[in-house]
């Protein structure tokens, strides 16, 4: 007896990967139509060692199941071959899939011009995740192509750890310059350097650019850029998200970043320096920045070098940035007293959380 049909069907974390009926099953209820059950709009598969041998018949089910709007396989070993397959179904008219989960997927740059067709002709899809995938700088720049042209609806892109070097970082910035649906955005984890922080920098500066989340984790910049990543914040009005954790932004970094903080246009809400290589010497400038911002409600400053000399400041910060809900400190060089001294603070305002544990 086929169990009755749900929107959303997940087979998450399958240690062992899914056994061939539990395969058979989960396709039959994605094409097969079953009265009086509501559409099947969420599929997702991740993390169960799929391969390229199960795709013909995934796409087979894909390419019959118009309700799908949620298609996620990330965290298998797919392959190139399994997307151009799976193409054929995400570049028909009727395909209305908006989310697609493709990260850590064994792609390369090989499959690079399959996914632009896909891009070229799916009018429905705002949302892609290609994080974790070899496709390096030659199949961004072709991907770029793609997300310049107007009728691309990519509103949500994730290129995290994809081996990005600054080469191909005029191409990303053409992209934010040209491309006013792309609001998300994860380049962690790529070596863009300050060269090609630079370029995204002044992309971020154009009026056009509407990026509101940007993730720029480990992308191996320095204080250098911040210079350049703070003027451009100065007149960015739709940025409400900024990653810049485990970069050496350093002290002097932070001096920059604080005159854009000190803006009252300035939106960001969320912050993360983490591990960034902050010490005492820039918490005057930090402090100074965020007293009279009334955006910023999360901040990240754990992994950091700042001791008990920090503190007064620290409790000042929390006290008079009345927007702030949560500030993590952990790992830094504080004392049990004054890690104390800062959990005190803990109930001072109705939903500020001041966090020194990683728990």
């Amino acid at each position: 007896m086929i169990p009755p049909l749900v929107k959303t069907l997940k087979n998450k974390g399958n240690s062992v990967g899914m056994k061939a009926e539990q395969a058979w099953l989960i396709l039959f209820l994605l094409h097969q139509p079953i009265p009086n059950h509501p559409s099947l709009s969420i599929f997702r598969l991740e993390e169960n060692r799929l391969s390229d041998s199960c795709t013909e018949d995934l796409a087979f089910a894909v390419n019959t199941k118009w309700s799908l709007k949620d298609l996620n396989l990330s965290n298998n070993k797919l392959g190139d071959t399994a997307v151009r397959l799976l193409s054929v179904a995400l570049r028909n008219q009727e395909c209305k899939i908006q989310k697609l989960g493709l990260a850590d997927a064994c792609l390369t740059g090989s499959c690079a011009e399959v996914l632009v067709s896909i891009l070229d002709t799916n009018q429905s899809l705002t949302d892609l995740n290609l994080s974790s995938n070899k496709l390096g700088d030659s199949g961004v720049k072709l991907l770029c192509g793609a997300l310049r042209k107007p009728d691309c609806k990519i509103q949500k892109l994730g290129l995290s750890a994809v081996s990005l070097t600054a080469s191909c970082a005029e191409d990303l910035a053409s992209t934010l310059h040209a491309n006013s649906a792309l609001t998300v955005l994860n380049l962690s984890y790529n070596k863009l350097g300050d060269s090609g922080m630079k370029l995204l920098s002044k992309a971020l500066r154009n009026p056009d650019c509407k990026i509101q989340r940007l993730q720029l984790c480990d992308t191996g910049f320095s204080a250098l850029s911040i210079q350049h990543l703070a003027s451009a914040l100065s007149t960015n009005e739709s940025l409400i998200e900024l990653d810049l954790g485990h970069n050496k932004v350093c002290d002097a970094g932070v001096k920059h970043l604080s005159e854009a903080l000190k803006d009252q246009d300035w939106k960001i809400q969320k912050l993360r320096l983490d591990d960034t290589c902050l010490t005492d010497s820039c918490i005057n400038d930090l402090v100074s920045a965020l007293g009279t911002n009334r955006s910023v409600t999360e901040l990240n400053l754990e992994s950091n070098s700042f001791t008990d000399q920090s503190i007064p400041k620290l409790q000042k910060l929390i006290i008079n940035c009345s927007s702030l809900d949560r500030i993590e400190l952990w790992k830094n060089r504080f004392s049990s007293t004054g890690e104390n001294r800062l959990k005190s603070l803990q109930g001072i305002r109705r939903g500020l959380s001041v966090v020194l544990t990683s728990c």
